[in-house]
């Protein structure tokens, strides 16, 4: 008997809890959170690129900040990581698209 209060009651909870996410997805908020780790990612990519040797153009900066997709982002992210300059980093990612 009580195996079948326990569920009810998470079943409860569980329609409860979907409920929120609906209202917030409604509201936007997960769409904010995905939108923010974007924004992170893309001032880490700058960080690690503001250590190399070499300027970032305004127009690869532009062009990071305003990436959303998260796979684009992690490769961007690896690719600086493994870059030895601004200008490698930019050749890579040339590299990339290319194929």
């Amino acid at each position: 008997m009580r195996g079948v209060k326990a569920s009810r009651e998470m079943g409860a909870r569980y329609m409860i809890f979907q409920e929120m996410l609906q209202e917030q997805r409604e509201a936007g908020y997960v769409e904010g959170r995905v939108e923010g780790k974007a924004e992170g990612k893309a001032e880490d990519i700058l960080d690690l690129l503001e250590d190399l040797p070499g300027e970032v153009p305004e127009e690869v900066r532009n062009a990071i900040l305003s990436e959303k997709d998260a796979e684009i982002l992690k490769c961007y992210l690896k690719q600086a990581a493994a870059a030895v300059s601004v200008e490698e980093f930019m050749q890579r990612i040339s590299d990339t698209v290319q194929q």
